[in-house]
């Protein structure tokens, strides 16, 4: 894996962890319907996009699915992770939705 995309899902994660703690923060400030909002944003929104990132992550540092992600309720589509690849705009990185296919079946 190359280093500057390791560098950038690093980055990626730990944004993703200071927007939840951030988000948990305000929650507390505000009531009602916008602290709701607040909650729902962290706790379904972010969860499944750090859990989407730290899953590619590991499928770029070739680690087998089932040693990251052992049980799911909810199982993931290979172009929820493709979709962290093209956001990522790696030029030279080929990565099709069939290789993530293969992985998250193995």
């Amino acid at each position: 894996m190359q280093h500057l995309l390791k560098q950038k899902f690093r980055i990626n994660i730990k944004s993703l962890t200071y927007e939840s703690k951030a988000i948990r923060k305000e929650e507390k400030k505000t009531k009602g319907l916008d602290r709701q909002e607040l909650y729902l944003h962290r706790t379904v929104n972010l969860r499944e996009e750090s859990r989407i990132t730290l899953l590619a992550y590991g499928f770029c540092k070739s680690l087998p699915y089932k040693k990251i992600e052992t049980t799911t309720k909810n199982p993931l589509t290979p172009e929820m992770i493709h979709r962290i690849f093209l956001k990522l705009k790696r030029k030279n990185l080929d990565i099709s939705k069939e290789d993530v296919k293969m992985w998250l079946t193995s």
